[in-house]
């Protein structure tokens, strides 16, 4: 006889996620009711807790341990815990509970036992706005424990959730994890905090330290998505961040092909400002970082990848070509064209010493400007005696401007890549500008 399921609530998985992790589980199927009796301890000894107490105005406000007019918090939490246990029913035995809905309600649940749930005039966060929400006993107390496995920011709350049992496994692991560092330090710090308060910057730290941990066999992209959310009385509140695809799976090949300090610096080329010039690196966890908004936001982050002004890159086109493949869907054709019309626009240049010429392509305002400056190569190649030419019709229709005048910018910095990186050693003594004058010449 069962009881235990994913039900596809993120606030129940979660507290089922916290179960499996506290007993060392895997398997919902391998869990018996006796594995609530521990974790019901534990959560007891944590919520009585300052640190945690304090958290837990935004989480579960008015609960024994909230409210400030019960007297015997342990003793009225833990009459609470025993009511739920000793009605949970198998699973199928019933319809109607909003979490797994195999079973029965219990009761109708608000928000002071069931974040976002609404309470009297407070309405919940779905199309019903009602007063509270149907649950069965065991999902009620599988949210009890959802507290364990949040990620505190900037006073909301953080949960992470997706279809992929073995990542919400492993985000979950690292809390468990540090719920008992503190047990074991006798330092009951409250919920997960690693001091951020910037959500978009938070996100990526999770995505981060959970592809720290992900297995080899982990090779598929999984969309991941955090809910940043406050339950307080006066303000409950929540937000919905959608980590794309494709951009956790280019931090996971990232990661699995030795490209995590090049991954590292070009997230750092997204502070931008004076105050992220001298800041410090906590401090940078709470500064507006353009690389992340954009990922996040499914936006071309090519030109971080390269800096015309000083004529560097980072990473190297292994690296690049992972990013366009990953994120931003190039065919393999299409990245092979832009590196051969790369090293070919880098052997002109060498050959010819016509860093004049380089310094146009770098200074083009317009579609326009650069294709006429690709032209004039083309050309001068055929002079010299080239055969070959710098592209086809179907190469500059279909790999270079697919898109005409769009995003012209892209193939730029990306032909522009490839040259600093053909040409690295023989630019550094190559003036940077030209003046008026020479550009006549």
């Amino acid at each position: 006889m069962g009881y235990f399921t994913f039900t596809g609530n993120p606030f129940v998985d979660a507290g089922l996620l916290a179960v499996l992790a506290w007993n060392d589980k895997k398997s919902p199927e391998a869990l018996k009711l006796a594995d609530l009796d521990e974790i019901i301890s534990i959560t007891v000894k944590l919520y009585n807790s300052e640190r945690w107490r304090k958290n837990l105005y935004s989480v579960f406000p008015n609960n024994p341990f909230t409210n400030p007019s019960v007297k015997e918090k342990e003793n009225k939490y833990l009459e609470f815990m025993t009511d739920l246990k000793q009605n949970i029913k198998p699973l199928n035995t019933g319809n109607g509970c909003a979490g797994c809905g195999v079973r029965e309600p219990y009761k109708k649940f608000t928000k002071t036992d069931v974040p976002l749930t609404g309470t009297r005039d407070l309405r919940n966060h779905f199309p019903a706005a009602e007063a509270g929400e149907n649950y069965c006993a065991l999902c009620a107390m599988l949210v009890q424990f959802m507290p364990l496995v949040l990620f505190s920011c900037g006073g909301r709350f953080m949960l992470v959730h997706s279809a992929s049992e073995e990542l919400n496994y492993i985000y979950v692991r690292q809390c468990i994890n540090e719920v008992k560092r503190q047990i074991a330090l006798g330092d009951l710090a409250g919920i997960y905090d690693k001091g951020f308060k910037n959500p978009i910057n938070a996100v990526f730290f999770l995505a981060e330290e959970i592809v720290r941990d992900l297995t080899d066999l982990f090779d598929e992209p999984i969309a991941v998505r955090i809910y940043n959310f406050t339950n307080y009385n006066q303000s409950p509140d929540l937000s919905i961040y959608d980590l794309p695809a494709q951009v956790f799976y280019f931090i996971v090949r990232a990661k699995r092909k030795g490209f995590w300090r090049e991954w590292q610096e070009l997230k750092a080329k997204g502070y931008t400002g004076k105050r992220a010039e001298n800041a410090t690196e906590e401090e940078k966890k709470n500064l507006n970082n353009e690389v992340l908004n954009k990922l996040l936001n499914e936006k071309s982050i090519v030109s971080y990848f390269v800096n015309p002004q000083t004529r560097t890159i980072t990473g190297n086109f292994e690296f690049l070509s992972l990013y366009l493949k990953e994120v931003r869907g190039y065919m393999e054709k299409r990245i092979e064209t832009i590196k051969r019309v790369g090293d070919e626009l880098a052997r002109y240049i060498k050959e010819t010493d016509d860093t004049r010429r380089l310094f146009l392509l770098e200074k083009a305002n317009s579609y326009d400007e650069f294709r006429n400056q690709l032209r004039i190569i083309y050309r001068k190649r055929f002079e010299k005696g080239v055969s070959t030419p710098l592209f086809t019709l179907d190469e500059y229709m279909e790999d270079l401007f697919p898109e005409g005048p769009q995003n012209w910018k892209e193939t730029r910095d990306l032909l522009l890549f490839r040259i600093y990186e053909t040409l690295s050693g023989w630019l550094t003594d190559k003036p940077l500008e030209f003046t008026e004058e020479e550009e006549k010449v």
